[in-house]
């Protein structure tokens, strides 16, 4: 922030967590989940620190990347793709009978639902 103050500092960021995807792209390894929320989370934190022109919207990270991951998770589940499902398996190898499953998917809703 020193050099470039904090458009160039919030460039930086953005830079970094878009790089590192892109990286991962590159090389052919998955993007976990959870890169996803936290590409996800400093994209709308560096955006609002942007357009209110505060270093302080930034670091208010807590607050701003819990509503940001509600968001996100309820979105998931509008769009017919629970964010837990996708979790699940970035941790866990399950079957894909049981993960096609419709009690298993009805699950993965409904605690993506209680995530958010």
């Amino acid at each position: 922030m020193t050099l470039f103050g904090l458009n160039g500092a919030l460039a930086a960021v953005l830079a970094w967590v878009y790089g590192s995807v892109a990286g991962r792209l590159l090389l052919r390894r998955p993007v976990s989940g959870t890169m996803i929320l936290a590409v996800i989370a400093i994209t709308a934190r560096s955006a609002l620190a942007l357009w209110s022109g505060s270093a302080v919207i930034y670091f208010l990270q807590p607050e701003l990347g819990t509503i940001c991951m509600s968001l996100a998770f309820l979105a998931s589940v509008r769009l017919r793709r629970p964010l837990v499902g996708k979790l699940i398996l970035d941790y866990v190898r399950l079957p894909v009978v049981i993960v096609k499953h419709e009690r298993v998917r009805r699950c993965f809703v409904r605690l993506t639902v209680l995530w958010a």
